[in-house]
């Protein structure tokens, strides 16, 4: 225990309790050695990261960014939130991300702009970008259709969609069943002789 309490305070707190977690219950030197090689080893690796990485913060951000977060795009609500969505993301993925009643009224997007605050009128198949500000148009007149699925890129939203179409399946089904069936006409044939 000398031993890594000496260590934490040559390298950190987060040495010990790595060392510590790696050498687990039975505290062995050659585990403590092997542990403590690969302590080494990461912390070599963390200083070279450190090196490679570019000098302004802005830098460093945008590779980060690049990096991490290369198949994700952010945007933004009107409202400032900020929303993740895989590259290649439509209005429809953004509005079921939020809510699904969202997602099933969902009408179209408004893209807000510095310049252009009332924005531009975009439909549901828009690919967003990252960065946009996206308003939200609904419609409680308007419900998920088949044509909905193909704009749909996440399964969250292509999921939703299909929930609803059975629901709405299943209570079309239903108001066809209950409905009195239609009263037979009696029409009178006449026979020409």
């Amino acid at each position: 225990m000398l031993c890594l309490m000496l260590y934490s305070v040559t390298y950190g707190i987060a040495s010990f309790w790595y060392l510590k977690d790696r050498m687990g219950k039975e505290g062995s030197p050659k585990s403590w050695k092997r542990s403590y090689k690969e302590m080494v080893a990461w912390i070599e690796q963390l200083r070279q990261w450190q090196q490679e990485l570019p000098e302004s913060t802005d830098e460093c951000v945008e590779a980060f960014k690049g990096d991490v977060f290369q198949d994700q795009i952010f945007v933004f609500t009107p409202k400032g939130e900020v929303k993740d969505l895989p590259r290649g993301s439509t209005p429809l993925d953004l509005a079921y991300r939020i809510h699904t009643d969202l997602g099933d009224h969902c009408a179209g997007a408004r893209i807000i702009t510095n310049m252009d605050e009332s924005g531009r009128l975009v439909t549901l198949d828009y690919e967003l970008k990252g960065d946009e500000i996206v308003a939200l148009l609904t419609n409680p007149a308007v419900h998920p259709t088949r044509d909905w699925l193909p704009f749909a890129r996440t399964n969250a939203a292509r999921n939703n969609i299909r929930r609803s179409l059975k629901t709405d399946e299943r209570e079309s089904q239903q108001a066809d069943a209950s409905a009195p069936a239609p009263a037979c006409q009696t029409t009178t044939m006449t026979i020409h002789a």
